[in-house]
């Protein structure tokens, strides 16, 4: 199995964007012969511990787990990321595989 780390780094509260570059950096990853990729914690939202993240919390199956699930589909790998999942009123610092 070949792995690969992304370090990246999520500006605060550019979802879309942050979401884009973890897609971007993954796709780069599988081409290179990845059969597992590592994403940061918070990666999506962008590393923050602030109130504000209840405007970015996104539902487990949401667009991070679509955009994450797709690419790994595509490669036939699996795809490791963290984000800010909330779940009625609650919010959770979640890494999905």
């Amino acid at each position: 199995m070949r792995l690969a780390v992304a370090q990246l780094t999520g500006e605060p509260f550019a979802v879309e964007e942050n979401r884009t570059l973890t897609v971007r950096a993954t796709r780069e990853a599988f081409e290179q012969g990845a059969d597992l990729v590592l994403l940061p914690e918070l990666v999506v939202p962008g590393y923050i511990a602030d109130r504000r993240l209840a405007e970015v919390a996104e539902p487990l199956l949401g667009e991070t787990f679509e955009a994450w699930r797709g690419i790994a589909a595509q490669a036939g790998g699996v795809v490791v990321g963290g984000f800010c999942e909330r779940d009625g009123d609650a919010l959770y610092n979640t890494a999905i595989a």
